[in-house]
């Protein structure tokens, strides 16, 4: 038994509400970086009007739309490929993270960037 009694595993209301809050955090800060991702398609034509070729900021695998909110063949969100659960926790914990965690050691251009 855990603290107050409680079976080890078991979820009280305090613990899934801080789930819920971290879960919030993570969306919050993903849609940020991929608003900020966004700008790339400016900075990739405006490398194309300059004569030089253009450099993607994240691997489209790694980009939110590729793995949050996929779409359909007729720009619609696609259920079906949007990762959840157990696969969508996987996937960030054992890819995207480790990604990320590779611009610590590769600083890029800070232009690029912003």
């Amino acid at each position: 038994m855990g603290p107050a009694g409680e079976r080890p595993g078991r979820r009280t209301r305090a613990t899934r509400g801080s789930s819920a809050t971290t879960a919030s955090s993570f969306e919050t800060a993903f849609r940020a970086i991929d608003d900020c991702l966004r700008k790339e398609d400016d900075r990739a034509f405006m490398a194309l009007l300059e004569g030089r070729s253009p450099s993607p900021i994240l691997e489209e695998a790694y980009r939110w739309n590729s793995w949050a909110a996929p779409k359909d063949a007729d720009g619609q969100l696609d259920h079906h490929a949007a990762l959840t659960g157990d696969y969508l926790r996987h996937f960030v914990n054992q890819r995207l993270f480790p990604y990320l965690e590779q611009y610590k050691q590769r600083p890029r251009n800070r232009k690029e960037l912003s």
